[in-house]
């Protein structure tokens, strides 16, 4: 089959939000690791998003049907996601569709 599995955000859905990743070049199984040490349970979790201190990287983990997928989105070159406001580790599918729609040009910012 070619293709993939689109990605679907939907409001019953817990994602969980770890900011500040150093190092983005792992994979799924290395970021499921730091969500198993960041979240006391993290099978009550659906989608968990990644993203590193510069803002230009997004990885999303997401476990469905007995599997793991791993979704990456890079925004373009002098453009950076914009960092949500959350507590407890934890987004809003209103949030994370925000933040995947938006992006923030640096060099507009002062």
């Amino acid at each position: 089959e070619i293709g993939g599995t689109m990605l679907a955000i939907t409001g019953s859905m817990n994602i969980g939000f770890i900011a500040n990743v150093n190092d983005m070049r792992m994979g799924r199984r290395r970021l499921i690791d730091i969500a198993k040490d960041r979240f006391p349970n993290p099978y009550n979790v659906d989608m968990f998003a990644f993203m590193p201190k510069n803002r230009q990287l997004m990885k999303l983990v997401r476990y469905e049907n007995r599997m793991y997928m791993l979704y990456e989105l890079e925004s373009e070159r002098g453009y950076k996601f914009m960092h949500p406001v959350y507590e407890y580790g934890r987004v809003t599918h209103f949030q994370l569709d925000f933040i995947l729609r938006s992006t923030m040009n640096p060099c507009s910012l002062k």
